[in-house]
């Protein structure tokens, strides 16, 4: 039987954009190659991506935010599956999917926990150092901001059938400090093969940095890097140079970049994975973020090793295809033994290449994510039944984000 499941995307994908981008792809794929029907829907300006995904098999359709349009449409469409980007996604239109179709599935795919990346960055900023990961999360800790920020997406992923988590750290941290139920969280990493077509030592030179500069993780990064900690390493490595690339570059990294001969700036790169194929390393000094890096991932299909922080490496395996190293001081002589030690390099390209097979293959994720959502289905009404905590926030007293929807749709 062909099950249709609409995706509810923030944004249009757009592909190695981002590691959000590369993760809903993921998701397309998945249902796609089990014969679902896919449509992808959002509230954003419509673009080329959307011609791209049209071209893919899968509809494209735009839909208005506070809008009972949007009841029109999806009880026409009549979906069994509902799938919501983010959870702002699922604040914004869960509520209209509920009303209108009772007995659709509703799936939040969180992409990373966005309250412990705002709580991350606030603590760097105050602090001047380093975030640090963590399984129990200290509530006593987090400004009111990030607390708000923090009950509105608990209370997403109890109100949906189930999550999509992208690390197994943010699971054990969900665990551990909110006691959600296991059966709420689904682990779906973003998955990944290794090429078949990877260059070895000698056909190597120069370090990399890649990632999305709208992404606050990544820029901080960037800046710090080539500001600070590149002159460093060339001090220590006089010919290194090194090769940016990204989307939506600011006029700082653009200027620091057109002033430095060691720099080459790439804009946003067709392939990641073709970028990176022919690095001595990934270099990504996060300070702060959440869930897992898509740009490590990139790096390890392609047998290229990378360079991180232990926020960086946080969700990847232990055997680290690369270094993680939080004492910054210590990176220009670890670069160094990443081109000189041929040795040294070869046994963290093959761990970077044994780790995505191993840890990130579709082959492995993909019949698990479609095995969830078939065993969700089959008991649907009893799982809603027990689930008193859900239960609860759909109740109409606290459902704040449905009345402030219609508040908006009857102001406007």
């Amino acid at each position: 039987m062909s099950f249709t499941c609409v995706v509810l995307a923030y944004i249009w994908p757009e592909l190695d954009a981002s590691a959000a981008s590369t993760r809903t792809a993921n998701l397309l794929k998945c249902l796609l190659e089990q014969g679902y029907r896919v449509e992808l829907w959002s509230h954003s300006k419509e673009s080329c991506w959307t011609e791209y995904w049209q071209k893919k098999g899968i509809p494209c359709r735009p839909i208005s935010l506070n809008c009972d349009s949007f009841d029109h449409i999806i009880r026409e469409t009549d979906p069994e599956i509902v799938v919501f980007d983010r959870f702002i996604m699922e604040e914004q239109f869960s509520f209209r999917v509920m009303e209108n179709c009772p007995n659709a599935i509703r799936i939040l795919d969180t992409q990373d926990l966005h309250f412990l990346r705002h709580h991350r960055e606030q603590i760097t900023k105050q602090t001047k150092k380093m975030a640090r990961p963590t399984n129990l999360l200290d509530l006593s800790d987090l400004s009111i901001d990030t607390y708000a920020r923090l009950l509105r997406e608990i209370a997403s992923i109890y109100r949906s059938d189930f999550s999509l988590i992208i690390s197994k750290a943010e699971i054990q941290l969900l665990q551990n400090s909110f006691n959600i139920p296991n059966d709420k969280l689904c682990y779906m990493p973003i998955c990944t093969n290794p090429s078949t077509d990877i260059k070895d030592f000698t056909q190597r030179k120069d370090f990399a940095s890649l990632g999305n500069f709208r992404h606050h993780p990544n820029l901080e990064a960037s800046l710090y890097l080539i500001q600070e900690l590149w002159p460093q390493i060339r001090r220590q490595n006089p010919k290194a140079k090194l090769h940016l690339a990204g989307a939506y570059a600011p006029k700082e990294i653009l200027e620091i970049a057109s002033k430095d001969t060691s720099i080459k700036f790439h804009g946003q790169t067709p392939s990641a994975t073709t970028f990176l194929s022919n690095k001595i390393a990934l270099l990504a000094p996060l300070k702060f973020g959440a869930g897992i890096k898509g740009k490590i991932l990139d790096a390890w299909s392609v047998g290229t090793p990378v360079l991180t922080t232990t926020i960086g490496a946080e969700g990847y395996p232990k055997t680290f295809g690369g270094a993680i190293e939080d004492d910054l001081s210590k990176w220009p002589k670890l670069c160094h033994r990443f081109l000189s030690e041929k040795i040294f390099w070869e046994e963290n390209s093959n761990r970077s290449l044994d780790n995505t097979l191993a840890e990130f293959s579709a082959t492995t994720h993909f019949p698990n994510l479609i095995q969830k959502i078939t065993q969700t289905r089959a008991k649907i009404n009893d799982i809603r039944r027990d689930d008193l905590v859900g239960a609860l926030l759909w109740e109409a007293q606290n459902r704040s984000t449905k009345f402030f929807s219609r508040y908006l749709q009857l102001k406007n």
